[in-house]
């Protein structure tokens, strides 16, 4: 369960991304047919990038993590796992190569981190940017479980972890 489920969970959350992204790419072409509004493209771009880059990285450990699971067994063809490991591991090149997929996505990142450095405050889904220090000099504040799992602490933590990641960049 220590690969499966891990692999499980990054594939719901491909998966569940993939229908945000479907409903903001339809968003995104009726208000440039409709008002000739382009605004939503940037930020699209920079989601599509990033999701394709770490949907084929993802897809790429998961298979070879099965592969390794089965032993000798996953590198015989005859088991039909060394056919789907060698169908993934060819995926991040055609997919359009990962390393150049989360450039083009941290562009964008870092061109919002440039307009916050001007003063300017974010909005959308990089607001949690402008209170970047104070995120991570703060502490958790929950204390049981239920304040835990809550979606806001859930929320608040990836952020924390986001800025994290940022800063450390």
């Amino acid at each position: 369960m220590h690969i499966l489920g891990p692999n499980l969970a990054t594939a719901f959350t491909i998966a569940l991304t993939g229908l945000m992204m479907s409903r903001m790419s339809s968003k995104a072409i009726r208000i440039v047919q409709e008002r000739k509004d382009f605004s939503l493209l940037e930020i699209l771009h920079h989601l599509t990038c990033g999701i394709r880059a770490f949907a084929s990285d993802a897809q790429y450990k998961g298979m070879d993590e099965m592969r390794s699971s089965c032993g000798g067994a996953g590198t015989l063809m005859a088991s039909g796992v060394a056919n789907w490991w060698s169908d993934a591991a060819m995926m991040p090149v055609i997919e359009g190569t990962t390393t150049l997929m989360y450039q083009q996505s941290a562009r964008f990142l870092f061109k919002n981190l440039l307009d916050l450095g001007k003063d300017n405050h974010l909005s959308g889904v990089f607001s949690y940017l402008n209170d970047m220090q104070m995120l991570i000099g703060s502490k958790c504040t929950a204390k049981t479980v239920d304040e835990f799992t809550t979606l806001n602490s859930l929320a608040r933590t990836l952020a924390t972890r986001a800025a994290f990641h940022i800063i450390e960049t």
